[in-house]
């Protein structure tokens, strides 16, 4: 994870239950706003929305704590589910399925073994080739799978189940930090004391004021730790836009 620090990390699999066609996602937690961050982009990459979508929520963590909004923010089940419903869009939470069951089996038996330690975006690529592999030789042939995303709600006809972000608002503490998915990033003196925008995904946190914050409209984009209790103080990009016009500053 970087900063001295290792753990082992969840994947989230989701499979299609006719064709048994493979997605997967290594995630840096199990908490709701990661697990949804992944399964966004593997809808995404489907370029399709199933009509009913079951959740298994045995072994990646208690259903109860996906309720709880860390710090009062973070996108939340009951979200997902009450947009879910306004998309008219059937979402079920309990015990695994046969297809996820046989799914896992085979994502445990064929997946090389790794090294104890392994960066995350090494293991995530050889998770998308396996995966890749796994589609091209099992029994998700093209056609089968052409049959079914046919049948699934094109990502247009489903906004607000894809449109949905992890995203939320938060005010900086006393040292210009935003807490932000167990670490902290720097903001400056332009957001003291402001309820600022955050947006997190699992590879970038961006942080924007709210308003007309000194000097403009500001936007800072850092680099996501999977490290935890890091303090981050040097974002990728500082962009200020003002009357029009947008220039990219130095720090946060």
């Amino acid at each position: 994870m970087g900063h001295g620090q290792s753990r082992t990390c969840p994947v989230l699999l989701m499979v299609a239950g006719t064709s048994q066609r493979l997605a997967a996602s290594l995630l840096p937690s199990t908490a709701f706003r990661d697990v949804w961050i992944a399964q966004h982009r593997m809808l995404q990459e489907w370029d399709a929305v199933p009509h009913t979508l079951r959740w298994e929520t045995v072994d990646i963590q208690p259903l109860m704590t996906w309720f709880l909004n860390e710090r009062g923010w973070d996108l939340s089940w009951d979200t997902y589910t009450a947009r879910a419903e306004l998309a008219d869009l059937t979402v079920q939470a309990g015990r695994p399925t046969p297809a996820l069951h046989a799914a896992r089996r085979r994502l445990t038996a064929a997946f090389p073994a790794l090294p104890s330690a392994i960066s995350p975006h090494a293991f995530a690529a050889d998770l998308k080739s396996w995966v890749d592999h796994a589609n091209a030789t099992g029994t998700s042939t093209p056609e089968r799978w052409s049959r079914e995303r046919s049948a699934m709600r094109t990502p247009a006809e489903a906004p607000q189940v894809l449109g949905l972000r992890a995203r939320g608002r938060a005010t900086p503490d006393d040292d210009g930090y935003v807490a932000i998915a167990d670490n902290h990033y720097l903001v400056g003196p332009w957001g003291a004391r402001r309820r600022l925008t955050v947006e997190v995904t699992d590879t970038e946190v961006v942080i924007r004021s709210s308003g007309y914050h000194a000097g403009g409209f500001h936007t800072v984009t850092y680099t996501r730790s999977w490290a935890r209790g890091i303090r981050l103080t040097h974002p990728l990009q500082h962009s200020v836009s003002q009357s029009g016009t947008s220039r990219t500053v130095q720090g946060p």
